[in-house]
């Protein structure tokens, strides 16, 4: 009886061996697929999400400029990492709070109402003030030009237009080219001019 009863116990004990080891593994193996979980929320938590922009009366033709211009990587990419606001920059600054709105993942499946960027975008430029539809093309050429003027590292008054080319020189197409380009880099230094400008 002894004998019976001491087989009984250890094959007892064997199986709740067999069962400890197996729950360590699933352990193991829950705390390695949590890990992976938690990795890949993190990660999807970094990824900014577009989000969509309210009509404010007639305003497809902003929307869509911004959107455009939202989805221009190098473009979105300098505002949100290498930008700073200084008062100075009107434009740029309203962009730029845009931007913040628009890729904000905590307003995701939600849409944002630019009426700070229209308020402001009609001060600065009565072509688009009132509720009247416009020209796409028209606001996507001030916003390009007006963020230039006010990134553009180049001073006024510090370029030199007194580069004096001789005749023989003029002829030159290489030559030429030179001399326009370091003029139009002297005029022309911002982060709108070296992703959107060019010399033709």
């Amino acid at each position: 009886n002894l004998n019976n009863k001491n087989n009984e116990l250890k094959q007892k004990e064997n199986e709740i061996n067999k069962r400890e080891i197996n729950l360590n593994k699933e352990k193991i193996d829950f705390e390695k697929n949590k890990k992976e979980i938690i990795k890949k929320e993190l990660e999807e938590e970094k990824k900014p999400i577009l989000i969509g922009l309210n009509n404010i009366g007639a305003t497809c033709y902003m929307n869509s400029t911004l959107q455009c211009l939202s989805n221009t990587k190098p473009l979105t990419e300098y505002f949100l990492k290498k930008f700073k606001k200084s008062e100075k920059n009107i434009m740029v600054n309203e962009y730029y709070d845009l931007l913040l709105n628009l890729w904000n993942r905590a307003k995701n499946n939600t849409a944002y109402s630019p009426n700070s960027f229209k308020e402001v975008l009609s001060k600065e430029n009565p072509l688009f003030a009132g509720i009247a539809a416009n020209d796409s093309k028209d606001l996507i050429n001030f916003l390009l030009e007006r963020f230039h003027q006010e990134l553009n590292e180049v001073k006024p008054n510090t370029v030199n237009n007194n580069n004096i080319i001789n005749p023989q020189d003029q002829t030159n197409e290489q030559y030429m080219l030179d001399i326009f380009l370091k003029e139009f880099k002297e005029k022309y230094n911002s982060a709108i001019s070296s992703m959107f400008y060019g010399l033709m």
